[in-house]
């Protein structure tokens, strides 16, 4: 194998790294904004449920924690 072969072998091999790192990267991104959403949908619904803050009080669970 000469040195051409082998410069556009390993070049492919980083070039198919890149692209997984980039599909990770939207990938977290995706996973981060579900995150973001299902939090604020928890936080708001939380404040409207009459039997979510009962059943925390049982735990001993305040507004503030």
């Amino acid at each position: 194998m000469d040195y051409l072969s082998l410069y556009e072998s390993e070049r492919q091999k980083v070039l198919e790294l890149e692209a997984k790192i980039l599909d990770l990267k939207q990938k977290n991104e995706v996973i981060n904004k579900i995150l973001e959403t299902s939090t604020k949908w928890f936080q708001e619904n939380l404040k409207k449920s009459k039997a979510c803050k009962e059943y925390l009080n049982t735990r001993n669970l305040s507004d503030h924690t």
